[in-house]
């Protein structure tokens, strides 16, 4: 049983799905290696088959997957909101923050 099958059935995510429109996730780094089993890509997956979209908000995604490699609606990246990326990774919280109060329509 891989570690995010345990981390969906302990805190009982595939029901938590249900309640919600939108799921946002994400990790520091998306690039290919995410593609193999990281539970940001994981939980997109599970949410994909419930018809329910997932964004990625991750510090930079490389090139091959900015697009979303075919999981994630949209990838939006922390560097593109602060380029010095010693203040974005000080500041994270706020940016994250502040990239879902942009994009996020309520």
């Amino acid at each position: 049983q891989s570690g995010f099958e345990i981390f969906a059935e302990m805190s009982g995510l595939e029901s938590k799905l249900s309640e919600v429109d939108l799921v946002i996730t994400g990790e520091g780094s998306f690039d290919t290696q995410s593609l193999e089993g990281k539970a940001p890509v994981s939980i997109a997956r599970l949410a994909a088959s419930k018809n329910i979209p997932a964004w990625c908000i991750c510090g930079i995604a490389s090139a091959e997957v900015a697009n979303g490699a075919g999981v994630f609606e949209r990838v939006l990246q922390v560097i593109e909101y602060e380029p010095n990326q010693s203040r974005a990774m000080k500041e994270a919280a706020d940016l994250i923050a502040e990239i879902i109060a942009r994009n996020v329509q309520i």
